[in-house]
């Protein structure tokens, strides 16, 4: 009787460990997902700094045009990596030194001018904002950098 008891204890421990452990996960999917929809994140700037309609347009042309850039600079680099892994591993590797030099430089100086056009296309929607709307903005990227980061980089 005690070890029937006991067997019936521990599979209502199980099952109610199982239960927490399976909400849980729902409940962190939901809130990454939250994060991860786009819509959401554009929806919630908006409202959070007031954008007007011209603001909108302008905030939505900025992301698109930062997309184009990103995804350029990332084709660029990955072309670049590519190359450098091929001189790195080959059989003349020594030889190839100069080679190797000059695909690092390429890929610092495309990394700079990447951050500098983001730079800029985030500076563009900056001057497009009002007093308040700027210091709201301010408020946003310190409090919550990774959703302002994806909102311009996703």
């Amino acid at each position: 009787m005690m070890r029937r008891n006991m067997l019936l204890l521990l599979l209502i421990f199980s099952l109610a460990a199982n239960v927490f452990f399976v909400g849980s996960y729902i409940v962190a999917h939901r809130r990454a997902a939250a994060m991860h929809d786009r819509g959401k994140r554009v929806a919630a700037v908006v409202k959070t700094l007031h954008l007007s309609d011209g603001q909108q347009k302008i905030f939505l042309r900025l992301k698109k045009q930062t997309a184009r850039v990103r995804n350029r600079y990332w084709r660029q680099a990955r072309a670049d990596r590519l190359e450098l892994w091929r001189l790195l591993t080959s059989p003349h590797r020594e030889q190839n030194r100069e080679q190797m030099d000059r695909v690092i430089h390429k890929m610092a100086v495309a990394r700079e001018k990447y951050h500098k056009e983001i730079r800029d296309i985030i500076g563009q929607f900056i001057d497009c904002l009002g007093n308040n709307q700027r210091q709201r903005f301010y408020k946003l990227s310190s409090e919550n950098r990774k959703m302002l980061s994806a909102l311009f980089s996703g």
